[in-house]
Order: structure tokens, then C-alpha cells, then sequence
């Protein structure tokens, strides 16, 4: 027990500490929502201004646990534009290098989805191709 200064009634370090972890994950979930709002506001905006265009992996790797993070570039209207997308695990060795369709808004070019995917494909409505590299 800690006692407090001001009216001398012992404050309980258990209770404190209850709400302390309480504020983390309090902190904690409002990132996940926002973080989940930005996804499912850009991929609705990609979607409804949707062009394509072949990027390139510049980066692959695990992230967290389960999940796979991959970087890619590509360039529209001669600008180069760069983003990080969660995905599934792709079934090369080395990908970076390795060319594939970007789906991308033609309102906010910055916004979009590497498609290296089935799930991918599938997320944005599209015929899954025979082969997802693009060889060009």
C-alpha cells in the first residue's frame, strides 16, 4: 500500500496497476482501429478508382508471427511511388526483383496493393490469373 499525501488513505498498488494495463490496451486497440480504418478506407478508394500498373519487390520478409510484409515500387505518370503491403507468403526464394500487377487509385496514385496473391485478386473482385508474376 502507498500512502497518499493528501488524505492520508492508503492507495492500492494492485488497483493502479489494473489501470495502468487498462490505458495500454486501451492506447493499443486505438491504434488496431485506426490502423484497420486506413486499410478498408484506401483499399474502398483503390477499388472505386482502381488502374494497373507492374511494380517491383524492393523488400519481402516475415512480419510478426504469421504474416509477411512486402515493399514495392512502381511508377505512375513518370512519378515512382513506393508502399508496404501485408500479405500472404509468396512462393519464391528471393522475390525481390520479381515484377507483379499493382492495383492503384487513379485519384491518390500513392495508394495501392502489390496483387501477387490469390487472396488479393480475390479482395478486389478480379479474375485470378494462370500465372501472378508479371514477365516484362
Amino acid at each position: 500500500m502507498i500512502q497518499n499525501g493528501w488524505h492520508n488513505k492508503p492507495i492500492d498498488g494492485d488497483l493502479i496497476a489494473k489501470w495502468i494495463v487498462r490505458l495500454i490496451l486501451l492506447i493499443g486497440l486505438v491504434f488496431i482501429l485506426k490502423g484497420m480504418h486506413k486499410y478498408f478506407t484506401d483499399r474502398s478508394e483503390v477499388y472505386k478508382n482502381r488502374g494497373f500498373i507492374t511494380g517491383v519487390i524492393i523488400d519481402y520478409g516475415k512480419s510478426g508471427r504469421s504474416g509477411y510484409s512486402v515493399n514495392f515500387k512502381y511508377y505512375v505518370n513518370g512519378k515512382l511511388y513506393e508502399n508496404n503491403n501485408g500479405i500472404d507468403r509468396l512462393p519464391c526464394k528471393i522475390c525481390i526483383g520479381l515484377k507483379y500487377k499493382v492495383i492503384y487509385s487513379k485519384k491518390n496514385p500513392e495508394k495501392s496493393f502489390l496483387l501477387a496473391t490469390k487472396k488479393q485478386f480475390k479482395i478486389f473482385d478480379l479474375e485470378i490469373p494462370e500465372k501472378m508474376e508479371v514477365s516484362e
